[in-house]
């Protein structure tokens, strides 16, 4: 779920690195992605946990591991009332979880890479990170 501290990131119609990221908005780069599951993010096309504030946002993409985290990161600040709301949009996280950090490689995806890269160095850097069922994908 994380992002690799040397991928540049599409945020706010912008591409930004790790460390900007970090400066910006007081967490790390690699833990946007939490952010953007709680937050939305219109660049991903996901919108948020409804009216879920920035300020916890931020605090939890800070201190939080993962999703998992959550819930008694807010309990441990008094949070109960997001804890809970964060309880009753579990869905809306868990869809934005896989919008914004798909577990697999879409078709939509396989088309915008076809002809644009050299396949042979794309497959092994694939390879190269354990992604044997996207290197399959695009092999199909």
């Amino acid at each position: 779920m994380y992002v690799r501290s040397n991928v540049d990131i599409l945020y706010r119609s912008g591409i930004k690195t790790a460390p900007k990221i970090d400066m910006e908005l007081g967490f790390p780069g690699s833990r946007l992605t939490l952010f953007k599951i709680l937050k939305g993010c219109r660049t991903d096309e996901v919108s948020g946990v409804p009216r879920f504030p920035t300020k916890l946002a931020v605090i939890l993409a800070k201190s939080c591991n993962s999703m998992n985290g959550f819930g008694d990161k807010l309990k441990q600040l008094g949070e109960d009332f997001w804890a809970q709301r964060l309880m009753d949009n579990l869905w809306v996280m868990e869809r934005n979880k896989e919008i914004v950090a798909p577990a697999d490689i879409s078709s939509k995806d396989i088309q915008n890479i076809d002809g644009q890269y050299d396949y042979k160095s794309l497959c092994k850097s694939l390879l190269d990170y354990g992604m044997e069922n996207v290197v399959n994908s695009l092999r199909k």
